[in-house]
C-alpha cells in the first residue's frame, strides 16, 4: 500500500527524487558521516537509533521522508525480516477532546498503527521484534497552544525516544524539523540524537532534479538557471521542481520566489481554463473578464498579478491568512482543516468551488479519508496569506519576544537541555517569517512595507529588505534606520544573547554601519576605529602563570608569560575590534595575494607564492602526535564544543603508522599557492572577525591599508596588546577580575562559532576596545623563538630582536586572547601562545594597531 501511494500520479517519487547533500552531526556538535545523499545511506552510516532531520521549507525534507519510506517498504516486500516504515504527519498528535492532554507518544502510535493497518502485526509485536522505523514528520507542527505547552509535548516525544524506542533495541526513529524552529534539544545525555542537516542542491543536482521533472526541457531549463540568477533559487528542490514545470516562461524571470510561485499559478489557471474545467468557467471562481486576461495576456501588470475580478484568488488569500493566525497561535506549521469547517472560513456562496480550484492548481490537497484540507506546501500557504497581508499590514501579527526576561523559552532552560557541546538554539520565531518575505517582494512600495514592520520584528524586516534588495532597491534611509535597529538590538543589555546574536549576523548581511566602504588609492577599504591608549608604565606577565599545553591544538601555551614586571610604553593605538571578513574582502579585491608589494619580508614572499605554505600546519600535527600518544587526556580535552571535527580527526590519525600518517599531514597541508584565509568559505558573516590567517598575511593586509590611507598601520607588539587588554591597573582579563559568559565568545558561552564585533559589550574594556577575551586569537608582531616549549625572548620584555620582522620561517610569533572554542582560563590577558608565522588554525585572527 504505502509503495502504491509513493507511486501515484501526484508523487510520482521514484521518477522524480534526487540526491539531495546531507551534513550528519550529533548534537553535541560531532560531525559523524558525510557523502550521504539519502536518508536510507544515513541509516546505514550511523548506528545512533534516532535521526533529526533539519532544513528550510522547501528543501525537501518531506520528499526524503518519504523516498525513505518508499525505500524500507519495497526492501520489505523481499525480506522477511526487514524494517517496517511507520511513516506519521505529526501535526495530527492531539487529543481527542479540546482540553484534554494527547496520549503517550507510544499509545498514539499503537492506535493509528491499529486503525490504519488492521491486518498487520501490532506494533507491540513488530518493536519487540526491532523492525519498525518510525517516520516522524513535522517536530515543528505538533499543535500547541504556546511555548510551554509545546516544550510539554516535546519532552513526551524526547521520553519516547530515550524509554520507549531505546527499551526495544533495533527499532529506530527519523524526525523532521524546520531548521529556524528548532529550538529544544531532542538529545539527552543518556540517549544523543544524530542530526542531519539537509543541504541546498549544488550545481549537478539542480541540473539532475530538472531533468527528472521535464525529460524533454530540464536540460536547456538547467542551462539557464545554472547561468543566471536563478541558480540560488533552484538550490531548493521545491523551487527547482516548479522551474520545471513545462509552461515556466523562463523569460526576464528574477530571483524572487513570490514571482516564480505566480507564474506557476497563472500556467496552471491557464492550463486548467485551456482545457475547459468548469469550475473556472462559471463566472463565478474567475469571471469572464479574467477568463480572458487567463487565456490571451501576453504580459501582467506585475510579476506577482493575479486574475482577482472573480472570488477564487481574493478568497484563497484570505483563507490562506486565517490558516496562518491559526497556526501561529497553535504553533504548527501547516496544519490541516475540516473540510466544512474550510468552507465557514472561505465564506463564499461558491466555497466548494473555490476549494475545489486550488486543488485543481496543485495548491490545496485534500485528504478525502479525513476529510481535511490543507495547502500542498507551506510555502504555498505563506504566499497566498502573504498576498492578503500586503493589502492589509498588520505588525502586531509578528511581533516577536527580544528582551531576556520576555523569551518563552528562558536562556537558562536552553542552557539545562543542552548536551554536552550543544550551541545555543535560535530565538522564538513568530511563524510569519516566509509570509513577510513574500508579501515585501509584492508590495508595491518595499521600503514603505518593510518601515511598517520594524518595530514589531526588526530582524524580520531587514531580512524582508535583503528578500527585495537584487532586483527592487529600497531606500537608504530605511535601510540606515534598519541597519540602526539592528546594532542597538546586537548591543542591547536586556536583549537575549540569542536575540542579540541574530540580530548581529542580520546586521552583517544588511550592511553594518561601522564598517564602512570607501574608495582608496589601490581598491575599496574600511578603516578601523582606532582607539588611542595613553604612554605609560604597565604590568605586563604575571607570577605563577601556567599557560598549559596550548590553545586547544596551537601549542605554545606555556609559562613564558612570567613573572609580572613593568614596561614602559610610548603611547600608540589599538583597533576597537579584530579584523573583520568585510575588510579582508577588501584586500581581497583589490587582488592583496596578487601584489607583491604588500608582502615585505623574504619569507612573507616566499610564503605568498606558495613556498612553505603548509609547513606550519604540518608541524602543529607533528608536535602533537607524541603528546597525544604518550597522554590520551590532552587528547581528550579536544572533546568540547565546537571542537569534535579536530578530536575524531585525531582520534583517527593515531590510528595510523608513521608513514600513513605523514601520508595523510601531506595530503592534508601542502605547499602551494593561498589566495584567501583558511575559513573563508565558512557560514559567517561579513562582521565576523576573518579567522584561518597566518602571520604573513595579517602583515600584508596591514601593509596594504597603510597604503591605502597615508596611516602607518601594524600588527601590535605583545606588550601593547596586553596594555590595552589589562589597562593601567592591570586586570587579569580585559572584562576585570573575572569573566562570566554573558561577557565574551568563549566555550562557556555555547555559541560554538565566531560571531560578530560588538556583541559583547558588558567584556569592553573602559576605554571601549572590545572582544579581547574570545572569539578569535589574536597575532602580535612579537617573535617567540623557535621551540614552542621554550621562549627563545624570555621576559622582561625588551628591545632584544624580538620584533624584528624579516626571520626564518622558524621562528614562532605570540597569540594573544582566546577564542570561541576556548576556555576562560585561555583568555587570561597575560597568557602567551605562539604559532609558526605560516600555521592557519581556524580560530586565529588579527586586530591592527597604529603608532598614535
Amino acid at each position: 500500500m504505502r509503495i502504491a501511494a509513493a507511486s501515484d500520479g501526484r508523487r510520482r517519487l521514484a521518477e522524480q527524487i534526487v540526491p539531495i547533500p546531507l551534513s550528519v552531526v550529533r548534537d553535541d556538535g560531532a560531525h559523524v558521516a558525510s557523502g550521504c545523499s539519502s536518508l536510507a545511506a544515513v541509516l546505514a552510516a550511523v548506528d545512533d537509533p534516532a535521526l533529526l532531520v533539519l532544513g528550510p521549507p522547501g528543501s525537501g525534507k518531506s520528499w526524503l521522508l518519504r523516498w525513505l519510506e518508499y525505500t524500507l517498504a519495497a526492501d520489505a516486500l523481499g525480506s522477511s525480516g526487514a524494517p517496517i516504515p511507520i511513516l506519521v504527519e505529526l501535526s495530527r498528535f492531539q487529543a481527542d477532546e479540546p482540553n484534554a492532554h494527547p496520549p503517550r507518544p507510544l499509545d498514539w502510535l499503537a492506535a493509528r498503527w491499529a486503525k490504519e493497518q488492521p491486518n498487520l502485526p501490532s506494533l507491540e509485536h513488530l518493536m519487540r521484534d526491532g523492525r519498525v522505523v518510525f517516520i516522524l514528520d513535522g517536530l515543528d507542527e505538533i499543535p500547541h497552544g504556546d511555548e510551554r505547552v509545546y516544550a510539554q509535548r516535546l519532552r513526551a516525544w524526547k521520553h519516547f525516544l530515550r524509554d520507549d524506542l531505546a527499551a526495544h533495541p533495533g527499532n529506530r526513529a527519523v524526525v523532521s524539523c524546520r531548521t529556524m524552529a528548532y529550538r529544544v534539544t531532542m538529545s539527552t545525555a543518556a540517549f544523543p540524537v544524530t542530526r542531519v542537516f539537509v543541504e541546498l542542491l549544488e550545481a549537478d543536482g539542480v541540473r539532475a532534479l530538472l531533468a527528472r521533472h521535464n525529460p524533454e526541457r530540464g536540460q536547456a531549463v538547467a542551462d539557464i538557471v545554472l547561468n543566471g540568477p536563478l541558480y540560488e533559487l533552484a538550490r531548493r528542490p521545491f523551487m527547482a521542481a516548479l522551474l520545471a514545470q513545462p509552461d515556466i516562461d523562463l523569460g526576464h524571470l528574477t530571483a524572487g520566489h513570490a514571482e516564480l510561485l505566480s507564474r506557476y499559478v497563472r500556467e496552471a489557471l491557464h492550463r486548467e481554463v485551456g482545457n475547459d474545467n468548469p469550475v473556472f468557467t462559471g463566472g463565478t471562481v474567475l469571471d469572464s473578464h479574467d477568463v480572458l486576461r487567463v487565456l490571451h495576456a501576453r504580459a501582467w501588470r506585475t510579476a506577482w498579478e493575479l486574475p482577482d475580478q472573480g472570488a477564487l484568488f481574493p478568497r484563497l488569500a484570505a483563507f490562506a491568512l486565517h490558516l496562518l493566525q491559526r497556526t501561529t497561535i497553535s504553533r504548527t506549521s501547516r496544519a490541516p482543516i475540516a473540510y466544512r469547517e474550510a468552507l465557514t472560513v472561505v465564506d463564499h456562496p461558491a466555497a466548494a468551488d473555490i476549494l475545489a480550484a486550488a486543488n485543481a492548481l496543485g495548491v490545496l490537497v485534500f485528504d478525502l479519508e479525513l476529510d481535511e484540507v490543507r495547502f500542498g506546501h507551506q510555502l504555498w500557504q505563506a504566499y497566498f496569506a502573504a498576498r492578503a497581508l500586503v493589502d492589509d499590514p498588520t505588525p502586531a501579527l509578528i511581533a516577536a519576544p527580544w528582551r531576556g526576561d520576555e523569551m518563552t523559552l528562558p536562556l537558562a532552560a536552553v542552557l539545562a537541555e543542552l548536551p554536552a557541546g550543544g550551541s545555543l538554539p535560535r530565538p522564538d520565531e513568530s511563524g510569519w517569517e516566509d509570509a513577510v518575505l513574500f508579501a515585501a517582494q509584492m508590495a508595491p512600495d518595499a521600503g514603505a512595507f518593510v518601515e511598517r514592520f520594524v518595530e514589531a520584528d526588526v530582524v524580520l524586516a531587514a531580512w524582508a529588505a535583503l528578500s527585495v534588495a537584487s532586483f527592487r532597491p529600497v531606500a537608504s534611509d530605511i535601510v540606515a534606520r534598519l541597519q540602526q535597529q539592528l546594532l542597538d538590538r546586537a548591543r542591547h543589555p536586556d536583549a537575549d544573547i540569542r536575540a542579540r546574536l541574530t540580530a548581529a549576523r542580520t546586521l552583517g548581511l544588511l550592511g553594518d554601519p561601522r564598517l564602512p566602504v570607501v574608495d582608496g588609492p589601490h581598491g575599496r577599504r574600511i578603516e578601523p576605529q582606532i582607539v588611542p591608549i595613553a604612554a605609560g608604565t604597565y604590568v605586563i606577565g604575571q607570577d605563577g602563570l601556567d599557560g598549559g599545553a596550548g590553545d586547544h591544538g596551537n601549542p605554545g601555551g606555556n609559562p613564558g608569560g612570567m613573572p609580572a614586571h613593568r614596561v614602559a610604553l610610548a603611547a600608540f593605538g589599538i583597533a576597537r575590534y579584530p579584523v573583520t571578513r568585510a575588510e579582508w574582502a577588501c584586500f581581497m579585491a583589490a587582488g592583496g595575494y596578487d601584489d607583491e608589494r604588500w608582502w615585505d619580508t623574504a619569507a612573507g614572499r616566499a610564503w605568498r607564492r606558495g613556498e612553505g605554505t603548509g609547513a606550519g600546519d604540518r608541524f602543529r600535527f607533528h608536535h602533537w602526535r607524541p603528546i597525544f600518544q604518550a597522554d590520551p587526556s590532552q587528547l581528550a580535552r579536544l572533546d568540547s564544543p565546537g571542537l569534535h571535527d579536530v578530536f575524531e580527526l585525531w582520534q583517527s590519525l593515531l590510528t595510523l603508522d608513521d608513514a600513513a600518517f605523514e601520508a595523510q599531514i601531506a595530503a592534508r597541508f601542502p605547499d602551494r599557492r593561498i589566495i584567501e584565509p583558511a575559513t573563508w568559505s565558512a557560514d559567517a558573516t561579513p562582521n565576523c572577525p576573518v579567522s584561518g590567517i597566518c602571520w604573513y598575511e595579517a602583515r600584508a593586509y596591514a601593509a596594504w591599508l597603510s597604503a591605502q590611507t597615508g596611516r602607518r598601520y601594524r600588527l601590535p607588539t605583545s606588550a601593547e596588546w596586553e596594555a590595552a587588554a589589562r589597562g593601567a591597573e592591570g586586570r587579569t582579563y580585559a572584562t576585570g577580575e573575572t569573566l562570566v559568559a554573558s561577557q565574551a565568545n568563549y566555550a562557556d558561552t555555547r555559541i560554538g562559532a565566531v560571531t560578530p564585533i560588538g556583541l559583547f559589550p558588558a567584556g569592553e574594556t573602559p576605554e571601549g576596545i572590545g572582544g579581547l577575551c574570545g572569539n578569535v586569537n589574536e597575532l602580535t608582531s612579537t617573535a617567540w623563538g623557535a621551540d614552542p616549549d621554550a621562549a627563545a625572548f624570555p621576559y622582561p620584555y625588551a628591545a632584544d630582536g624580538r620584533e624584528a620582522a624579516d626571520t626564518d620561517p622558524s621562528i614562532r610569533r605570540i597569540l594573544r586572547g582566546g577564542a570561541w572554542a576556548g576556555d576562560r582560563d585561555s583568555c587570561r590577558a597575560a597568557l602567551v601562545l605562539s604559532v609558526l608565522p605560516s600555521e592557519r588554525p581556524f580560530t586565529l585572527g588579527v586586530r591592527l594597531a597604529a603608532d598614535a
